[in-house]
């Protein structure tokens, strides 16, 4: 990948992931990232992206099984596909370029229609967990972890998990292919989830208590890059349920970055600008 293309990938990544974060709103940017970032993968290591997840391992207790891997010939095919894909995508339109997208990340997909529109999120009493608030906290080097908690499973990568009865409503950009609930913390729910979104696949990370949710998908392979966090604050959390060191002026977030686990941190507020 030469100079100016890699700094256009940075200058879509601030736009994706930043403070300011406002690509959503552009489907020929989500397009464009898209295929720059499988590029800067295949240039890397000579295959398609896996998303980060650990290939899968035997289930625990109540856990799904792992369907069989890809073959080599798979891996092959998918190369070629997205090989072809990108071509279409320089010469093309915008609407051809974002069905490639969409055909070279999910192969056995639908193909989708021409023009993509996320659908608006407007799930009641849930607050979508903007970027900045995000990245404030996951990129704080003075924040303190105060639990970790462990998962099991590939997440909806090479396996399916089912969709329990009462799962919450995600901010995902298409339909939801897997929940799965991790336990009440602090009084509230929490949940990981994955998603077809309209351009990939998306995971998702949401904290429910009784009406109320708080919630932020990003694309699955990039997870580890795009601060996964859902933050609650001091007066989110009931005065018996508060962990040692919760005051006034900080807050808690559970950050899904590692493929093995949820990280509990505490930090501080951000600012109201």
């Amino acid at each position: 990948m030469d100079a100016d293309v890699r700094a256009e990938l940075d200058a879509l990544r601030r736009r994706a992931y930043g403070p300011d974060a406002d690509i959503q709103r552009d489907p020929e940017a989500m397009a464009r990232l898209a295929v720059l970032e499988h590029a800067l993968h295949r240039d890397t290591d000579g295959s398609p992206p896996t998303g980060g997840v650990d290939p899968p391992t035997d289930a625990g207790e109540g856990g799904a099984q792992a369907s069989e891997p890809s073959t080599d010939a798979d891996d092959q095919r998918t190369s070629r596909t997205l090989t072809r894909r990108v071509w279409m995508l320089a010469g093309g339109t915008v609407a051809a370029a974002i069905v490639a997208v969409v055909i070279a990340v999910n192969a056995n997909a639908p193909e989708p229609d021409p023009v993509i529109a996320a659908p608006e999120f407007d799930g009641s009493g849930v607050h979508e967990v903007s970027a900045r608030q995000a990245y404030s906290l996951a990129r704080d080097f003075d924040t303190t972890v105060l639990l970790r908690i462990p998962l099991d499973g590939s997440f909806g990568n090479f396996i399916d998990l089912p969709l329990p009865p009462s799962v919450p409503e995600f901010p995902a950009s298409g339909p939801m292919s897997w929940a799965s609930p991790l336990g009440t913390y602090y009084g509230w729910e929490l949940w990981i989830a994955g998603a077809s979104g309209a351009l990939q696949n998306e995971h998702c990370i949401l904290a429910r208590r009784d009406a109320q949710a708080v919630a932020r998908c990003v694309p699955a392979t990039l997870r580890s890059q795009s601060a996964l966090v859902v933050p609650l604050s001091y007066a989110d959390i009931a005065a018996s349920e508060r962990p040692e060191g919760l005051e006034p002026g900080t807050r808690i977030g559970f950050w899904w970055n590692l493929d093995r686990e949820v990280t509990v941190l505490l930090g501080a507020e951000i600012p109201v600008p």
